[in-house]
């Protein structure tokens, strides 16, 4: 959209929910050596959290509700968006996510008009294709800000509204997005939010644990989906989370109308020509992925901070040989995160897969989530064990490699949890 359609003409129209933050050492664009952005962040663009004073991390994008008016000056109530202002700092990834977001909107246009050579094919290989929204997040407009926004005007009335929040700045990239029922839902929210009870399930833990588990592999598969959409449009994402992974329903009742939308696509990079590079470039997006599915398994069946508690101690033991994490925000101590999850996995564990099912298994706390990690002869861990795998499985024969891409997790995630997706 033109740029004059898009202009910040009063502070009461926004309303900042926080800043977000990047390691510093991913600032440099030319470092080759650079690892992925998921390796040092939970998520690139973490804007639900209170920004807390890090020297190794730098502001890099703030994030705001608003509201959009007509040209009359009028609101409306159905006009709600979220607003994200990159600073210069994070100015290239602003950029990207631009670029990112406009490519797969024409894929995905194309696709639903059937405009697409591989429309057809893609509908039957994935239920995302067949959804009214798409699995990203819809763009509205952009914008660079303009020196009305440093006026001394609007400087005061910031000021008034925010006081403590420094005033943005002209020049800075503004995108503007859809507010729809995803927004902020994130998969980590799941978690911690009380579910309807149904009638004598209140006397029935075993009922209870059933319809959870039922409600989360549909997310499991619908996540594959989403990762697999961005692949098939020829982009990895390169800094999955739980945080860049939101949710159309956290209510297990509506188990039919959930859907995944993948954000934060700052750091989407187009896959390599070479095949070999691409397929590993996809691969660490499913590696990444499969912390995130530990993450929100075991979260969802714990209730209280102990086990968290006892697999930070293990952390304290081998602190001596290894820094396993820098910093646990204290509003997530219940929780062990998808970033120590992947520490575990490679230093405690030392890749060892049956090591790290061990480990979940030695934590008594974690009982009910290992409990249906162990059903059905193992099927979530089946899958997770292809996901961590980086494309060193092999078959039967020990000699053939296994092809670990997306269409075949999707297929596993069908036929290892059928009871749920036939």
């Amino acid at each position: 959209m033109a740029l004059k359609n898009f202009t910040i003409k009063s502070p009461t129209l926004i309303r900042p929910f926080g800043v977000s933050n990047l390691p510093a050492n991913h600032l440099n664009n030319n470092d080759k050596n650079k690892k992925s952005l998921s390796d040092e962040s939970e998520s690139l663009f973490d804007s639900w959290n209170s920004p807390q004073y890090d020297s190794s991390r730098v502001t890099s994008v703030r994030v705001y509700e608003g509201r959009l008016i007509t040209p009359n000056g009028r609101t409306s109530s159905d006009k709600r968006c979220y607003l994200k202002e990159f600073l210069p700092i994070g100015l290239p990834f602003g950029k990207n996510e631009l670029y990112i977001i406009r490519k797969l909107t024409n894929k995905w246009n194309n696709i639903q008009m059937n405009q697409d050579e591989d429309s057809i094919k893609l509908k039957r290989r994935s239920s995302v294709y067949n959804d009214t929204t798409p699995p990203f997040p819809r763009l509205i407009g952009s914008m660079y800000s303009d020196e009305t926004i440093e006026s001394m005007e609007f400087r005061q009335k910031w000021r008034r509204r925010f006081p403590g929040v420094k005033p943005p700045e002209s020049d800075n990239l503004w995108l503007f997005f859809e507010w729809d029922e995803h927004t902020f839902r994130t998969m980590r929210s799941f978690a911690p939010l009380p579910q309807v009870i149904e009638g004598l399930d209140y006397f029935n833990k075993i009922n209870r644990i059933n319809k959870r588990w039922l409600f989360m592999k549909k997310v499991l598969r619908k996540c594959l989906e989403s990762v697999d959409f961005l692949h098939t449009s020829g982009y990895c994402h390169n800094a999955i989370s739980i945080q860049s992974l939101w949710m159309s329903t956290t209510i297990q009742q509506q188990i039919n109308n959930i859907k995944i939308q993948i954000t934060d696509l700052g750091a989407c990079r187009k896959l390599s020509d070479d095949m070999l590079y691409a397929r590993a470039e996809m691969i660490e997006d499913y590696y990444q992925l499969a912390f995130v599915f530990l993450e929100f398994v075991i979260s969802s069946f714990c209730d209280d901070n102990m086990g968290a508690r006892k697999a930070r101690d293990i952390f304290d033991t081998n602190r001596k040989q290894v820094t396993i994490f820098t910093k646990v925000d204290e509003l997530d101590l219940t929780q062990i995160s998808q970033r120590e999850f992947q520490r575990i996995y490679e230093v405690i564990c030392t890749s060892d897969f049956q090591k790290l099912r061990q480990f979940v298994g030695s934590i008594v706390e974690w009982r009910d989530a290992y409990e249906i990690l162990e059903r059905d002869d193992g099927a979530a861990w089946k899958l997770l064990f292809r996901m961590l795998a980086r494309g060193s499985l092999y078959e039967s024969d020990r000699v053939t490699p296994i092809r670990i891409t997306g269409r075949r997790l999707i297929k596993d995630s069908i036929n290892l949890f059928s009871d749920t997706f036939k």
